[in-house]
């Protein structure tokens, strides 16, 4: 791959949300990891779990963003 993932993408956390991330790559083994793209979403971030992993289908983050929205990013590895 030569330093490039083909299962990476961007998301936008917001408050009082639980995002669900469509992902065809994702299995229930998959370790999926989420970057803060500020201070305020890495603060944010700290708490962050990842609470589903639907086979082939998506993914779900529960956070703790408690205003507005923070920009974030994801890789999905196995």
């Amino acid at each position: 791959l030569k330093g490039k993932s083909n299962t990476c993408g961007a998301i936008t956390l917001t408050a009082g949300t639980t995002p669900t991330v469509t992902e065809s790559l994702v299995t229930v083994a998959s370790h999926i990891t989420v970057t803060g793209l500020s201070a305020a979403a890495g603060t944010a971030l700290s708490a962050y779990y990842i609470s589903a992993r639907s086979h082939g289908v998506s993914f779900t983050i529960t956070h703790g963003v408690a205003v507005g929205g923070e920009s974030c990013t994801y890789e999905v590895r196995g």
